[in-house]
């Protein structure tokens, strides 16, 4: 199939060999993810879902049609291009709606293939539907026994409209790959619409409300595609400094996948952590993708750096989620990486000789609740100095790494330096001085940075110990330290390792929901962007080679593999590969801030 990217006059194309998918997402919340092919859904994940009141809802299964093979797909960024054999199919989710516009060149005949459900949800029993000819539009009303009800209000030109109501069972092949069971599932194909050009689908808890959403955007369908385009051609930075058309295409593409991940919601701002699965508000990958939404949406990212910075518990933690049923359970780096991020604005300002995102009131805030999180986790997370962390709360959280891992400590660094440069106080300056030389002494063993106190296991946590407190080591420590690191991580398609592959636990194949090589070797692209930055940053000439591989493999992804426009969570380490969660907003997020580093 012909792979093509279109954005303003800029065109790359491709064929690509390889099952794709496409996403679309309306920045409520909601997101629709199908093959790029005819082909039916491989994983339950797949479909239109809507999220309505702190929850997401599966609604559609999949159009069937019968317009031949797909010849060439289109990623147009604000919507998607399916060009079959005998006709051309366009999709779109409406800005600021929950609905979802489908468009054929040609007159068809489409199936309506329902899954009502909310997203974790796998009953089989006391599933309802109700399906009303009403005499503006198709209604289907879902209830879930005991549970809750749903309207879906469909509007369109169909010619004939044919109430079918057929159960059948699908099969899940990816899921079953994954091991995420239940990988099969009976779906109702609900209706047929004989005759049809355009469809308005619009979901709500409220039938009436229903039915004059699908009428709206049935109306107003060319209108909202018109504006969806404009928007995006608005919001995107171009760089006539990156001459490569492949990695012009996938930065513009990143950045896109990135504001495809934030929520504007009244009740809900921030940062999708990655979708399918990943949909709620992940502190950490929030704080880490923050720097590159900075220049997409500065009021946006001041407000969710704020409601982080006023979400600090009493010990000086930020919460794992905000909405993942986690409970009390805290993550051990995203308060440093908050603190890290305030730091790289505070240098960007400097640089550009440039006042306007942070004010001094601002500052004032900032530094106060800086001064607060540094007091806390001196008394309830430090021991002998080092910062010391709990089973799971680590980036590589499905790992214990109790004790003091090395980017933790190079985090509270970070925190000391910070809290020297806005107060001036030399408390924090002995802080730093006297853990610094610690970490040199215990870390640090002339060849290579411990992965945490007393284990010299060898991660990649190295790189990110670097990039987030590079005076650590001189530069030459530096380069004797990644060269050391490259030998043992090294996967020559691209990428990093996040195990040394000698290592008697090493699985070199991505194992799905099994964890066993989450963090023992997948490859993950966020920390492959940002290591082809720490190089590039330390010496540009000697890692060329590397910095290459990295940008080649990850232009790749974003374009041609997994998931067409976005960027993936983690490849296996053996072989080059889309797997995990299909679009990760810190995989974009590190995309877009090397490629601004080093190509801009």
């Amino acid at each position: 199939m012909k792979i093509s990217h279109c954005l303003g006059n800029l065109k790359i194309e491709k064929d690509v060999e390889k099952e794709t998918n496409f996403l679309l997402t309306n920045q409520l919340g909601d997101y629709l993810i199908w093959q790029t092919s005819e082909k039916q859904p491989v994983s339950r994940y797949q479909g239109w879902f809507v999220y309505l009141n702190n929850d997401l809802y599966k609604v559609l299964e999949n159009i069937e049609t019968e317009n031949g093979p797909t010849k060439e797909f289109i990623n147009n960024f604000f919507n998607s291009e399916r060009v079959r054999e005998n006709n051309k199919e366009i999709f779109l989710l409406a800005k600021n709606h929950h609905g979802f516009i489908y468009q054929s060149e040609q007159k068809v005949s489409v199936n309506l293939v329902f899954d009502f459900k909310k997203i974790y949800e796998n009953f089989e029993q006391g599933r309802h539907y109700e399906i009303l000819e009403k005499e503006n539009c198709l209604l289907i009303k879902y209830c879930q026994e005991n549970s809750y009800q749903l309207f879906l209000a469909i509007k369109s030109d169909a010619e004939k409209t044919t109430i079918l109501k057929e159960w059948f069972l699908r099969e899940y092949s990816l899921d079953q790959e994954r091991n995420s069971w239940p990988w099969q599932r009976w779906i109702f194909k609900g209706t047929r619409l004989q005759g049809v050009k355009n469809i308005a689908f619009f979901l709500s808890f409220n039938e009436k409300e229903a039915e004059k959403g699908a009428e709206m955007i049935f109306k107003e369908r060319e209108k909202i595609a018109k504006e969806k385009q404009r928007d995006i051609i608005l919001e995107t930075f171009f760089s006539e400094k990156i001459q490569d058309p492949e990695i012009k295409m996938a930065y513009l593409a990143s950045q896109n996948s990135l504001a495809a991940l934030l929520v504007k919601q009244e009740k809900k701002l921030g940062i999708m952590a990655g979708l399918p699965w990943f949909f709620q508000l992940w502190t950490r990958d929030e704080t880490i993708s923050l720097k590159a939404l900075k220049n997409l949406y500065p009021k946006e990212t001041k407000n969710i750096l704020f409601r982080l910075l006023n979400s600090f518990n009493q010990e000086g933690r930020l919460p794992v989620c905000f909405d993942c049923h986690f409970g009390e359970k805290e993550s051990a780096d995203a308060g440093g990486w908050l603190f890290k991020r305030v730091k790289d604005f505070l240098k960007e300002e400097k640089e550009e000789n440039n006042t306007f995102f942070l004010n001094q009131e601002e500052l004032e805030e900032i530094k106060k609740k800086l001064c607060q999180v540094i007091s806390a986790l001196l008394k309830n997370h430090t021991n002998n100095d080092f910062e010391i962390v709990g089973p799971q709360e680590t980036w590589m959280d499905t790992l214990k790494r109790t004790g003091a891992p090395l980017e933790i400590q190079a985090l509270r660094l970070n925190l000391y330096q910070l809290a020297f440069e806005l107060t001036k106080k030399k408390t924090y300056l002995k802080l730093k001085q006297k853990l610094k030389r610690k970490v040199r002494k215990y870390f640090w063993n002339k060849k290579i940075l411990a992965d945490k106190l007393e284990d010299f296991t060898l991660r990649p946590n190295i790189f990110l110990a670097n990039y987030i407190f590079p005076e650590l080591l001189s530069q030459e420590e530096w380069e004797t330290c990644f060269k050391h690191t490259l030998e043992k991580l090294w996967l020559e398609w691209g990428g990093i390792s996040t195990l040394d592959k000698i290592n008697k636990d090493f699985c070199s194949f991505h194992t799905g929901e099994s964890s066993q090589s989450y963090h023992n070797g997948d490859s993950w692209f966020w920390l492959n962007n940002l290591t082809a930055q720490v190089l590039y940053n330390l010496n540009p000439k000697k890692f060329e080679e590397y910095i290459g591989k990295i940008l080649e493999a990850s232009t790749n992804e974003i374009l041609w593999s997994g998931t067409i426009g976005h960027h993936s969570e983690l490849s296996s380490a053996n072989n080059f590969s889309s797997q995990g969660c299909f679009s990760q907003a810190w995989s974009s997020a590190l995309f877009i801030e090397t490629i601004d580093k080093i190509l801009k």
